[in-house]
């Protein structure tokens, strides 16, 4: 595979900044007079392809959040503009009231527990020693523990004031 000879110029100019930016062609041209092998160039080719669809994907996913985050900011602000302020927070606080977030945080637990079970199956299952191993599963036992104890002192709270009601 050859390539039209280059112009006389190797490198085009940056007014601006005054720096010279070699052209795409003679790139090309170096890498393939350069490389001696086609296992060579097909890794180039390879790590080149690579890295271009990782920089796509990211700057796609971080353009997506942005004009999520963008309508959701626009549309609660046309409710917020729109709905009469008492209206509003009644329904914000009544919407909130309802949900019972001690049960929430009951069922997110157990889903941890279970986590930090299968991570640790999984891990054992391994056929290498991983130095360090456990955080991940100390970081989830811990997380489990801390929602163990609010879920509790809530619970009692909350039959306190049952009985004294």
């Amino acid at each position: 595979m050859t390539l039209p000879p280059a112009p006389s110029s190797t490198a085009v100019s940056n007014s601006k900044q005054g720096t010279n930016i070699p052209s795409i062609r003679l790139w090309l041209q170096t890498l393939l007079t350069t490389r001696t092998g086609p296992g060579e160039l097909r890794h180039t080719v390879v790590t080149l392809t690579s890295y271009m669809t990782i920089s796509i994907l990211a700057f796609c996913t971080v353009t997506t959040l942005f004009c999520f985050f963008i309508a959701v900011t626009v549309f609660d602000d046309l409710v917020r503009k729109t709905a009469p302020s008492q209206l509003w927070q009644k329904t914000k606080n009544r919407g909130l009231r309802m949900v019972d977030w001690v049960s929430i945080l009951d069922q997110v637990k157990i889903q941890l527990i279970h986590l930090a079970e299968f991570e640790q199956e999984k891990r054992e299952s391994w056929p290498f020693n991983q130095i360090d191993s456990d955080r991940f599963h100390d970081l989830v036992t811990a997380v489990t523990e801390y929602l163990n104890d609010y879920i509790h002192t809530n619970r009692s709270q909350q039959q306190q004031k049952q009985k004294q009601q």
